[in-house]
């Protein structure tokens, strides 16, 4: 009985164990969760500071209403979101996050809304860049009063 008790005890460890090792948390820089990104066009030209603004200011009315909606607004509070984003040479976005890169400082007047900064990391994850010859890591500043 007590070998059959050592094999039961076996069998349920060898059950329990995960069949892949545990995954480390994302991190906001290292691989695409989408995969790599697409080979640079050869023709095309390097993104511009320019080309960025030109995309997210035609957006800026709608990711604005983030701000309209959220616990900031409502409370009547000032301040600043900053989104730093990766694009690929195709012109998707493949990394939106409020978290700044290392070295990067975050403005001292960012407004501490989790819920504004989260509908404005969505809304900037689903805009679309011109495609460009290289992939590029950008960064948005939005700034918000009543």
């Amino acid at each position: 009985m007590h070998r059959l008790s050592w094999l039961s005890l076996v069998a349920l460890l060898a059950a329990c164990e995960p069949s892949e090792p545990a995954r480390p948390p994302p991190q906001y820089y290292g691989p695409s969760p989408a995969g790599p990104p697409a080979p640079p066009p050869a023709h095309l030209p390097p993104r511009r500071p320019e080309d960025i603004a030109r995309i997210v200011e035609a957006n800026t009315p709608r990711l604005s209403e983030c701000y309209q909606r959220s616990e900031s607004f409502m409370t009547h509070k000032s301040g600043t979101v900053t989104v730093f984003f990766d694009l690929d040479p195709g012109g998707r976005v493949t990394r939106a996050s409020e978290v700044p890169p290392p070295g990067v400082g975050v403005p001292s007047s960012a407004l501490a809304d989790p819920k504004l900064t989260q509908c404005l990391v969505q809304g900037m994850t689903g805009l679309r860049f011109d495609p460009a010859g290289d992939s590029t890591a950008a960064s948005w500043t939005f700034r918000f009063s009543p």
